[in-house]
């Protein structure tokens, strides 16, 4: 159902050793309805698919993450008409040893943004780290709601 609204914009990040792209799209019905209420669903798992999750075996050995590095998605939904009469909004946040996440959204009026951030420190994690790094990324996920 979606459309895309204009030709993609891709911009170098020297800096950052990074790439930005920014995506315009029209959705049909974006929303989830159930009675009165409506559940908009964002695409935050791209983010978090730089966080595996290991096994519950004991290693011996270190746990390969992946690449280091900050990745970002931010989802911004305009509504036709005002939805929310107030502002809201909600935060989680995560500083772990190996990774940082950040999410949070807001909703005013028409319009919704939800931003995820994820900052991966190491490239392995180590066995005595694995039970902290596999209950912060369970919970990561959680809160991200994957």
């Amino acid at each position: 159902d979606a459309r895309l609204l204009e030709d993609p914009v891709i911009t170098e990040v020297p800096e950052h050793n990074a790439v930005d792209v920014k995506l315009k799209f029209s959705v049909g019905d974006p929303l989830e309805r159930s009675g009165g209420q409506f559940t908009i669903k964002a695409q935050t798992f791209r983010v978090a698919d730089a966080l595996r999750r290991p096994a519950k075996l004991a290693r011996s050995t270190p746990f390969l993450i992946g690449a280091t590095g900050r990745h970002s998605h931010e989802f911004v939904l305009e509504l036709p008409d005002a939805v929310w009469s107030e502002a809201s909004g909600r935060r989680f946040e995560d500083n772990g040893e190996l990774f940082h996440a950040k999410w949070q959204s807001r909703q005013e009026g028409r319009r919704a943004v939800i931003k995820t951030e994820l900052q991966v420190l190491a490239d392995r994690a180590e066995p005595a780290q694995l039970d902290d790094y596999r209950r912060r990324v369970s919970n990561t996920l959680a809160n991200l709601g994957i």
